[in-house]
C-alpha cells in the first residue's frame, strides 16, 4: 500500500522574434499556464516576458572602431514566471481517515474521518518578476572579452504552509504570504594568452555580489531592512 497522486498542467505558448539587420533585436513571449495545484478561482496564470538588443557594433557610425572593438552589444529584458512547488491538491481539505471513536454502551468502534486542512481556493501562483541590463564587450577580435549585467528579482505570492490558530481545528493552511527581492551585478572577463591552429590558451574570470532582502512578511507586514 502507499499514497497517490495526480498532478496535471496545462500550458499555451507564443514568442515573436525580429531582428533588423543584425542591429536590433527584439523576442516577446506570453505563457498561459494552468495546474492541478491550484482552484477554479486561480488555475491559470499568465506569464509575459520581453528582451530587446542593440549591436552597436554593426552601426555605420562604429566602422572607425571595429579595428580594436571588436564586439559591444547592449540589452535588457523583462519577464514573469510562475511557481505552482506545493503539496498536490493544495487549494482544497483533503480527508484524513483512522479518525475512530467509540460509541455506545458496548463502546462500539466505528471508523471515522475528518478534514485534514483548512480549503483556501483563492491559493493562486508564486510569481517571480526578473529584470536584466546588461553590455557584452569585445576588444582586438575578442582576444579580451567580457559581459556585466544587473539583474533585479522580485517574489511575490510566496506559497507557504502557514500555521492557524488551533481554536479552527487545524494546524496549517496553504496561503500566498510574503514578498522577496533578488539584487546583483555579474561581471565576467575572458583573455587570450595564446591562440594557435590546434592549441588555446586563456584565462576566465568572473565576480558576483547578490543581496537577498526579505520585503514583506504575511498580512503585508513590512519587513526589516
Amino acid at each position: 500500500g502507499g499514497p497517490y497522486t495526480e498532478h496535471r498542467m496545462s500550458s499555451m505558448f507564443a514568442r515573436l522574434s525580429y531582428n533588423y539587420n543584425e542591429r536590433y533585436m527584439i523576442q516577446a513571449t506570453i505563457r498561459r499556464d494552468g495546474s492541478s495545484r491550484f482552484g477554479i478561482n486561480n488555475k491559470y496564470g499568465t506569464f509575459p516576458s520581453v528582451s530587446v538588443g542593440w549591436n552597436v557594433t554593426n552601426e555605420e557610425f562604429m566602422a572607425d572602431t571595429r579595428e580594436w572593438l571588436s564586439n559591444l552589444k547592449v540589452r535588457a529584458s523583462w519577464g514573469k514566471n510562475g511557481n505552482d512547488n506545493i503539496a498536490e491538491f493544495g487549494y482544497t481539505s483533503l480527508t484524513a481517515m483512522g479518525n475512530n471513536v467509540l460509541l455506545g454502551k458496548d463502546a462500539i468502534k466505528w471508523n471515522g474521518s475528518k478534514a485534514q486542512r483548512l480549503a483556501n481556493p483563492d491559493l493562486k501562483w508564486e510569481t517571480t518578476i526578473s529584470r536584466n541590463l546588461g553590455v557584452d564587450f569585445g576588444f582586438f577580435n575578442n582576444w579580451v572579452r567580457g559581459s556585466l549585467d544587473y539583474y533585479w528579482n522580485t517574489t511575490k505570492n510566496i506559497l507557504m504552509k502557514v500555521p492557524i490558530d488551533a481554536a479552527s481545528g487545524y494546524s496549517y493552511q496553504f496561503q500566498n504570504v510574503g514578498k522577496t527581492s533578488n539584487k546583483g551585478i555579474e561581471l565576467a572577463l575572458g583573455f587570450d594568452i595564446v591562440r594557435g591552429k590546434d592549441f588555446n590558451l586563456g584565462v576566465n574570470l568572473t565576480y558576483n555580489y547578490n543581496k537577498n532582502n526579505i520585503d514583506e512578511l504575511m498580512d503585508g507586514v513590512l519587513a526589516d531592512t
